[in-house]
C-alpha cells in the first residue's frame, strides 16, 4: 500500500518533540543536494511511530514533488507483507510519477509479459534502473529544467513475512544505486524493527 491508501496510524504513538526531530533529520537528508549516503534506516520498537513518520515524510515529499514511491509493509492487511509486491508497485508508481519513463516500463512488460514472475533482482534492473537511465541519457535535456522526484519510502521492511526476503530487498536495492548514472538521484528511507535478518 502507498502512503495515500485509507489506512491512517496513531499520531499518539510518537512524542511530537521526537517526532519533530527525527523528522527534521529526515528532511536535511532529502533536502541536501549531495547526501552523504543514497540509504536511511530508521529503526525502532513497534509502536515507536516510526510508520508516522514514514507516512508524513511521504505526504511532505508527495506535496513537494520529491517522492517517487511509497510502499507500507504490514501483516495485518492481505497481500501487504509480500515483499514479492514491492518492486513491481515501486514500477508502477515510477511511471505514474515521472509520465516520461512510462513507455519504457510498457515495453519492459510487452517484450516479456511474465517479467513480474521474475526474480527481484531482474524486475529491479529492468523496470527501475533502465527506465531511470533512459531517462538520462535520452530525455534529460528535454525536462532538465523539470524536477524528478527521488525519494522512495519503505515502511515496516520487518513486517514482510519472509525473514530471507528482507535482506534481499535490502541487497537488491543496495546493488542498484551502485549502478545507477550519476545524473539520477535516487534516495530510500527505509523504516523497520532493529531485526537480525536486516
Amino acid at each position: 500500500a502507498s502512503h495515500q491508501s485509507e489506512e491512517h496510524f496513531d499520531a499518539t504513538k510518537c512524542h511530537p518533540e521526537i517526532r519533530t526531530a527525527v523528522l527534521n533529520k529526515i528532511m536535511s537528508w532529502v533536502n541536501s543536494e549531495e547526501p552523504n549516503e543514497q540509504m536511511m534506516w530508521l529503526r525502532g520498537p513497534a509502536g515507536a511511530g516510526k510508520s508516522l513518520i514514514a507516512q508524513t515524510v511521504s505526504e511532505i515529499c508527495h506535496n513537494e514533488s520529491k517522492l517517487l514511491s511509497s510502499f507500507f509493509f504490514s501483516r495485518m492487511a492481505a497481500g501487504r507483507s509480500d515483499g514479492n509486491r514491492l518492486v513491481p508497485t515501486i514500477a508502477y508508481q515510477l511511471a505514474t510519477t515521472v509520465p516520461e519513463v512510462n513507455g519504457v516500463i510498457i515495453d519492459q512488460m510487452q517484450q516479456d509479459p511474465g517479467i513480474l514472475k521474475h526474480s527481484m533482482e531482474i524486475q529491479m534492473q529492468r523496470l527501475i534502473l533502465q527506465p531511470l537511465s533512459w531517462l538520462e541519457t535520452d530525455v534529460m535535456n528535454v525536462i532538465q529544467d523539470s524536477h524528478i522526484p527521488y525519494l522512495v519510502v519503505i515502511d515496516g521492511l520487518d513486517e514482510c513475512q519472509d525473514c530471507q526476503m528482507q535482506s534481499r530487498i535490502i541487497t537488491v536495492i543496495s546493488s542498484i544505486l551502485v549502478q545507477l548514472p550519476l545524473a539520477v538521484d535516487l534516495l530510500f528511507l527505509i523504516t523497520s524493527r532493529p531485526e537480525f535478518e536486516i
